[in-house]
């Protein structure tokens, strides 16, 4: 759940820039999934999405290996803060 846009077990012992992912002030990790905070305060998540822990509007059940933006409509227009459970996203 590396956000690199691969869907493999391999890790990496070193730091890797994740490509699709704008400036930050913010990440956290939970147990399968990632989220980030943009400087502008968009909130991005990544991972499984398993019980909508992503907060993607679809209904897909495979991994999101990249960083994607939450979709528009009630959620606000940016977040001050995020953090991730085992198994949950919160950002407020």
């Amino acid at each position: 759940q590396l956000g690199l846009g691969v869907d493999s077990l391999t890790g990496t012992k070193l730091p890797v820039l994740v490509q699709r992912l704008p400036v930050c002030k913010g990440v956290a990790a939970g147990g399968s999934h990632s989220a980030a905070l943009s400087a502008k305060g968009a909130l991005l998540t990544w991972g499984r999405p398993d019980d909508g822990r992503l907060g993607h509007r679809d209904s897909s059940r495979n991994n999101c290996n990249v960083p994607r933006h939450l979709s528009a409509g009630d959620i606000p227009a940016t977040f001050t803060n995020v953090v991730c459970g085992g198994f949950q996203t919160a950002a407020f």
